[in-house]
């Protein structure tokens, strides 16, 4: 009997041209990414067959609708393109060097072809999208969690294959980020954005496993920071969460050319606050944030830079 290590497994992506089409090429190993906590999860609706008979038991019960969804973390680094396919799938939109979102309001729905080899298994998932959160915590790495559905395909077995063009970037430490809510410099501990995508299913008879795919429906941009607690001359945390104040949020990661990103919101308010303690240090533990927009689709950008 074969046994499989649960680290090993490779992942890769690549846009679609159209919504749940392989391309073609597809995914080779020059499109595996490095990535951790990958995690399959083959979904489906269970339905249940209480057919009366001599008996209280049920009949043997059937999957219905059937879907993929899959969930892994990847290291905010570099120029990004290693997770371009990823990012466009999760309602985002590039300009240049800057990523926003993008609600797809006509239909024409981004989407990405993702292979993951584990187990000794080859699984294809085609038309996925998806939603994301960024994590930062001082002086770690910062990092995306990622969490996408999918049209369901059998797997199949297969030799694991390794990437070819990994990227040799060093993620940036989350330190030295000029940190700002507002005008005001702030020290925090971790900072969270997320997309909070709603992925919606699109239930249809005529497609396999009665699902012909997802499309994102509504995204409600949020996050939270963690600061040192201050008085209310210094910075009125709880007046500006009462009156409803907005403010910006802007942050760095990383401080060299091909290597730095900037995170900014133009538009954040405060929902929740509350103390907390951090090592006997008094803290705004929760300063729950949401995220608006000034004019259409710009409730947070994600800059890269590129290397002189």
């Amino acid at each position: 009997m074969k046994s499989f290590l649960f680290r090993a497994a490779t992942i890769g992506a690549i846009a679609e041209t159209t919504y749940g089409e392989e391309p073609t090429p597809s995914v080779t190993a020059a499109e595996l990414f490095l990535a951790e906590a990958i995690e399959i999860a083959p979904s489906g609706d269970v339905v249940e067959r209480p057919l009366q008979h001599g008996s209280v038991a049920n009949q043997p019960h059937l999957i219905g609708r059937k879907w993929c969804e899959l969930r892994f973390t990847t290291e905010l680094k570099g120029d990004l393109q290693n997770v371009d396919s990823l990012l466009l799938a999760s309602g985002m939109q590039k300009n240049a060097l800057v990523y926003t979102p993008d609600s797809q309001i006509v239909g024409v729905v981004a989407s990405a072809t993702i292979y993951v080899y584990a187990g000794g298994n080859l699984f294809i998932l085609k038309g996925a999208v998806g939603t994301f959160e960024l994590v930062m915590v001082a002086g770690d790495r910062a990092l995306i969690n990622w969490d996408f559905r999918a049209i369901w395909t059998d797997p199949s077995a297969t030799t694991l294959v390794e990437g070819t063009a990994y990227s040799s970037v060093v993620p940036p430490i989350f330190e030295n980020s000029a940190f700002t809510l507002g005008s005001a410099s702030l020290c925090i501990e971790t900072l969270n954005l997320a997309m909070n995508n709603t992925i919606a299913t699109r239930v249809c008879s005529n497609s396999s496993a009665g699902v012909a795919g997802f499309i994102i429906s509504a995204r409600a941009v949020g996050g939270s920071i963690n600061p040192e607690a201050q008085d209310e001359t210094d910075h009125p945390f709880f007046t500006d969460w009462a009156a409803g104040t907005l403010k910006t949020i802007s942050a760095l990661v990383g401080s060299v050319d091909g290597n730095k990103i900037t995170i900014a919101c133009p538009v954040v308010k405060a929902e929740a606050i509350a103390y907390g303690d951090r090592d006997g240090v008094r803290v705004i533990d929760t300063l729950d944030l949401r995220c608006y927009e000034t004019t259409k689709d710009d409730e947070i950008s994600i800059t890269y830079t590129v290397a002189a």
